[in-house]
C-alpha cells in the first residue's frame, strides 16, 4: 500500500503532511494517480464519508490557493486540465453505473450538501 497523501492534525492544531510519492523521481505518478482518483471518487461507495472527504480536499485546495501569488493563472490551468480529464473519463465513468458528482458550491463551507 502506498500513501498518496496523509494529513494529520496534532493536538496543538498543527497539520502534518506526508506522502510516499516522489514527484521529482516519478512525475508521471501524478497523471496515474489523478486518473485513478477520478475513477474511484466517481464510482466507489465510500461508506457515507464522501461529503467530509470532498470538503477536506477542497479545504486543502483553498488553502493552497490562498498561498498562491497568481491564483488566476493557477485556477485557469487547473480548469483547463480538469476539462480535458472530464472529457476523457466521462464516457468510461458513465459506463460504470452510478457516478457520484459534487456540485460547485460543495466544499469546506458545506454548501450544496444533500442530507
Amino acid at each position: 500500500m502506498k500513501k498518496i497523501l496523509e494529513v494529520l492534525e496534532c493536538s496543538n492544531g498543527e497539520l502534518k503532511f506526508n506522502t510516499d510519492v516522489d514527484v521529482i523521481k516519478d512525475p508521471e505518478s501524478v497523471i496515474d494517480i489523478t486518473g485513478r482518483a477520478i475513477f474511484c471518487m466517481a464510482t466507489k461507495l465510500w461508506g457515507g464519508n464522501e461529503h467530509s472527504v470532498i470538503a477536506m480536499i477542497r479545504a486543502l485546495f483553498s488553502a493552497d490557493m490562498a498561498l498562491s501569488p497568481d491564483r488566476k493563472t493557477v485556477c485557469k490551468g487547473i480548469a483547463e486540465e480538469s476539462k480535458v480529464l472530464y472529457e476523457i473519463f466521462q464516457k468510461s465513468l458513465s459506463q460504470c453505473g452510478k457516478v457520484q458528482t459534487f456540485p460547485p458550491g460543495f466544499g469546506p463551507n458545506m454548501k450544496g450538501r444533500k442530507n
